[in-house]
């Protein structure tokens, strides 16, 4: 097989086999593939490109050491796998635990607390390992003991350093270093301090650390105190930077922390932190304050600039709404002037030929022949940059800042030709064939730049840098759909696009210069946005995300302050007129509250129609006013509505006095329990309210006609006393009936938090009720054990049927067609507990039978499902629909008195 050549040189001149590139073409190459690929794969790239040699040989520590024995071996590496795993060997695992239980002794359980294992101490791994390699090595098998006195020898500098670790924290903690991270100042410490490393290893105990550690306890004070400095400087110049920068931009705060990339500050603060930590900067107090400031400045000036600079450039808006987030949230953005270099390269190529031939008849222009363009286009960009730049200053930019100068130059070149932009993101197909085309080409000239051949290195150089140029073109096209899906969802949040942000901003401020501080709700921008269009029956916010999702094209900064005005503008108005009618009823002494003066202006708009567009044309304040000044009886609803929340306020409050009286307990703890259901919102309260606002909202209905605060106050204090009369005859009524301290307990909150509960003599009846109930055919049927499961269940079904019998002898016809459903089941309720309440031996038999009781619940479940299936079969207004009906309620009531002796019992 000697003198067979590789595939490669077999085919070349003799005097070319075995040749190598030229150092200075390998150079070129690798400088290119970092510039393309970024550093890692450039580095990849000059490492496939170098000579192939012969491969070295794997190093093996210990090579010249004898081997341990196999058997030895085999078992010392089960005890290191099995050792973090803490499967090892009974004897072992003992082993293990006597060994941290030694060092627990030594350093003190705040060290090694109780419990605390391998898997879960810190600092566990650097341990671990040490013992792992210590038995990986060991000659002869590893005994328990050995194990023993390993983890002891290993484990005692881990216990040193973690004494060290809590001094360091104790210190820490005195001067109030919230953030300290003690493991990692301890780290910092040994490794800067050979002496302390070296002390701390040669103690074998606590006693030993404490006593080596008093003479550098001085020397770690002052060190945690400098970081608490430098902690406390780095922390008030992040602010300063994010408070800076907002201020700079109008943005706010919350924007600013959520859209900048701060990572570039963050670098020079722990570069600077660092010098100051090794005493290579003296910097002390306001000096080291002023050093962290200076590092902020200059980022927020960079910054600033650079967004700053976008509204100079004349970009077409969308490209300026886009540089201004990429100026924030771009690290490799990092000087205030390379967007205008970028756009000085850029916009002085011209793209109109590109345009031409996109727009050009179908077929005139191939693939290739815009590929052609492009490149063109790339190599123009391409030269500009590098002529603009210069060779030194081009290369500092390094591959990312090259990047950018591609792509943002790129953009500025196609911006400059109005549609270019637009019209290559309207066929996708096209630069998706074009961009392979591109990295095909990028990749050819990638190749011919590592030739030899000096004419052949830099047409591939060309290539390259013509394809990079045309590609960074058809990034950051236009992606409508996306675009205004994102804006949409980010309305009102920290993620909301920074130009966007501020148009937005102004827009707000714009709105309540016009119509007053109050038109919209309080706040900021995403405040405004929860602002209630009475047109369209909407929120603003809403109506903005389904304008901006609707738009076919990206929706810029400017058009969304157009969007917001057109959608604002009747909440704006709406809620001046609100403002408005609250000055109207301050001058005149009322408290009307947000949701009152919303009613009054319902009302008025009730009463006018013509009002609504009215107000929602009107241009500012002063023409809401006049609308309002033109409405005569806009101070007496106002006095209505000042009246109705005055009575309502004053009813709940003597509710409240009422029942704390009436039942002994506290006012707080009523209103906690109290259901107010009956009177509330929802109730009398709310019922009476809006008679009134129905009353008030007719157009008929002059000012002199509208009610009295008389009128008022005394409908209000019917409902009230109404309301009493019956909690306190329910309540009273409890202790007359001889019931259990238990049951009337129970029932005595059920006043309190059951609505259903109204009527004074409720109760009484329902305990009328169970005294007419004759429990004896029940109760001789739970003593005979030998009554069948049928037997026994229409007893219980008698009583049911009783139940009904009797509730309709005590309530009178007519209360029983006024009930509800939730009275009739309170009937039934109140009624079988009061019944068992009276007969406690049933409940008590019922009790001590309770797998008979199972069983009769069953069978009732049967008989329902029977009856269930017999109802379907026969007409909902036919007799036999009746006799089913009241067989399927003596059922029901059966099981219902079974499940309450279950419920008490569980």
């Amino acid at each position: 097989m000697q003198g067979v050549l590789p595939r490669a040189e077999a085919d070349a001149p003799a005097e070319l086999r075995g040749a190598r590139p030229s150092a200075r073409s390998v150079a070129g190459r690798v400088i290119l593939g970092i510039a393309t690929l970024g550093i890692s794969e450039g580095i990849r790239a000059l490492v496939r490109h170098a000579r192939a040699g012969e491969a070295p040989g794997p190093r093996v520590a210990g090579e010249h050491l004898p081997p341990a024995p196999p058997r030895a071996d085999a078992f010392n590496r089960g005890l290191a796998d099995g050792l973090g795993k803490e499967t090892l060997p009974a004897a072992h695992q003992a082993a293990v635990s006597e060994a941290l239980a030694d060092l627990r002794a030594r350093f003190g359980a705040d060290i090694l607390p109780e419990g605390m294992t391998l898997k879960t101490l810190p600092g566990r791994l650097a341990l671990l390992e040490g013992v792992k390699d210590a038995l990986r090595t060991a000659a002869e098998e590893v005994s328990p003991q050995a194990l023993r006195a390993l983890i002891v020898e290993k484990g005692t500098p881990l216990m040193a350093n973690r004494v060290l670790e809590a001094r360091i924290g104790a210190c820490c903690g005195e001067i109030g270093y919230a953030g300290a991270k003690p493991a990692l100042i301890r780290q910092s410490l040994l490794r800067d301090s050979p002496e302390l490393s070296a002390a701390l290893s040669a103690c074998a105990d606590r006693a030993a650390v404490d006593a080596r550690l008093e003479a550098f306890m001085p020397r770690i004070a002052d060190d945690v105190r400098l970081r608490h400095a430098v902690a406390d400087a780095q922390a008030r110049a992040q602010e300063s930077a994010v408070s800076g920068l907002a201020q700079a931009t109008g943005l706010s705060e919350a924007l600013v922390r959520q859209q900048t990339d701060f990572t570039k500050l963050e670098n020079s603060f722990v570069y600077l932190a660092a010098d100051v930590l090794k005493g290579e900067n003296p910097a002390r107090g306001d000096d080291l304050v002023a050093a962290f400031r200076n590092i902020a400045d200059r980022f927020v000036n960079q910054k600033a600039q650079l967004f700053a600079s976008v509204d100079r450039l004349g970009l077409s808006p969308r490209l300026a709404d886009d540089w201004k987030s990429k100026a924030l949230s771009e690290r490799t953005l990092d000087k205030g002037d390379m967007f205008t270099s970028f756009h000085a390269v850029g916009s002085g190529v011209d793209a109109r030929s590109l345009l031409e031939a996109l727009n050009a008849p179908a077929g005139e222009f191939g693939d290739r022949e815009i590929l052609g363009l492009m490149e063109s286009l790339g190599a123009k960009v391409a030269s500009a940059l590098h002529a603009h730049y210069g060779p030194e200053a081009w290369a500092e930019l390094g591959g990312d800042g090259q990047g950018d100068a591609r792509f943002y130059a790129a953009q500025a070149m196609l911006d400059v030709v109005p549609g270019l932009s637009d019209a290559l993101a309207a066929r996708p197909d096209l630069v998706d064939r074009l961009m392979n085309m591109l990295s095909a080409d990028a990749g050819k000239g990638m190749e011919l730049s590592g030739s030899s051949s000096e004419n052949l290195l830099e047409q591939g150089v060309h290539l390259m840098n013509s394809a990079l140029c045309a590609q960074s073109m058809l990034l950051g096209l236009p992606r409508p759909a996306e675009h205004n899906e994102s804006l949409a969802a980010s309305l009102g949040r920290a993620e909301m696009p920074p130009a966007h942000a501020l148009a937005l901003d102004h827009a707000v401020a714009d709105m309540r210069a016009r119509f007053g501080a109050d038109c919209l709700p309080v706040g900021d921008s995403a405040m405004a946005l929860n602002g209630w269009n009475s047109g369209e029956r909407s929120a603003v916010s809403s109506l903005l995300a389904r304008d901006i999702r609707a738009s076919a094209t990206p929706v810029t900064s400017g058009d969304l302050a157009a969007l917001f005005e057109a959608r604002a503008h009747d909440a704006a108005a709406n809620g001046a007129f609100r403002g408005l009618l609250g000055e109207m009823a301050r001058r005149m002494g009322l408290n009307v509250d947000a949701d009152g003066l919303s009613s009054v202006s319902y009302a008025l708009r009730q009463r006018h129609p013509e009002l609504a567009d009215a107000i929602a044309g009107a241009g500012d304040r002063a023409a809401v006013a006049a609308l309002l000044d033109s409405l005569p009886e806009a101070g007496v609803l106002l006095r209505v509505e000042n009246d109705i929340q005055t009575a309502w306020n004053q009813g709940m409050a003597d509710i409240y006095a009422g029942m704390a009286a009436a039942t002994g307990l506290g006012e707080e703890e009523i209103r906690a329990r109290l259901d107010l259901r009956e009177v509330d919102q929802s109730g009398r309260f709310g019922y009476l309210r809006k008679d009134i606002h129905d009353q008030c909202g007719r157009r008929e209905t002059g000012p002199d006609a509208m009610p009295s605060t008389e009128q008022i106050r005394g409908g209000y204090q019917s409902i009230v006393d109404r309301f009493l009369a019956g909690k306190r005859g329910l309540y009273a009524s409890i202790d007359e009936l001889g019931l259990s301290p238990e049951l009337a307990a129970d029932w005595k909150n059920e006043v309190l938090t059951s609505s259903t509960l109204k009527k004074a003599g409720f109760l009484r009846s329902c305990a009328a009720v169970a005294e007419r109930m004759a429990p004896s055919g029940l109760r001789n049927g739970l003593s005979e054990t030998e009554l069948g499961t049928d037997e026994l269940f229409g007893l219980f079904r008698s009583v049911g049927a009783q139940l009904d019998e009797r509730a309709h002898e005590v309530f009178s016809a007519q209360e029983f067609s006024d009930m509800g459903s939730d009275e009739l089941s309170a009937v039934n309720r109140f009624a079988r507990e009061a019944f068992l309440d009276r007969n406690p031996d049933i409940a008590d038999a019922m009790r001590g039978q309770p797998e008979r009781m199972r069983t009769l619940f069953a069978r009732g479940e049967t008989q329902l499902t029977e009856i269930q299936h017999s109802m379907s079969r026969v007409r909902h207004d036919s007799p036999e629909m009746a006799a089913l009906q009241a067989e399927y309620a003596s059922v029901s009531s059966a099981m219902s008195i079974i499940s309450t002796v279950v419920r008490m019992e569980e």
